[in-house]
């Protein structure tokens, strides 16, 4: 029995998170805004994952020059009421970005809190498997 690609598994993980949160689109990229996995809109997706790397960047200077401990979102709100959420992930010495569009009037927290865990449980593996090998 094959096992399940490394991408396959965060795609899983992010499918099941979007259809209970009916997210417009939902990403996980690097610090760098290289996407490692998408669901929903992939345009959006895309898009979001292209300028998550903009949120950490933002993250940091808040973290450095207001001296806040450790910031783990940074949403932003349109006129329209969606939201742009992304969500901070850091395994070992990488960052990584959870990024969702979320309708208006949809809660989000409870759902990103525990992707967030998931998703960092799923990269930890990843990272022990490859320090093994």
């Amino acid at each position: 029995m094959k096992s399940e690609s490394f991408q396959a598994i965060l795609e899983n993980e992010l499918a099941q998170i979007y259809e209970n949160g009916q997210f417009s689109a939902l990403s996980l990229s690097d610090e760098s805004g290289l996407v490692l996995a998408t669901v929903g809109d992939h345009e959006l997706a895309n898009i979001a994952s292209a300028i998550s790397s903009l949120s950490l960047a933002y993250k940091k200077t808040v973290q450095e020059q207001l001296h806040f401990q450790n910031i783990d979102e940074v949403s932003t709100v349109g006129d329209d009421k969606h939201r742009f959420v992304n969500r901070f992930i850091s395994v070992e010495e990488s960052n990584y970005i959870l990024s969702a569009i979320v309708a208006p009037q949809q809660s989000y927290r409870r759902l990103t809190n525990t992707a967030v865990q998931r998703i960092k449980r799923i990269l930890s593996t990843k990272s022990s498997k490859q320090e093994g090998e």
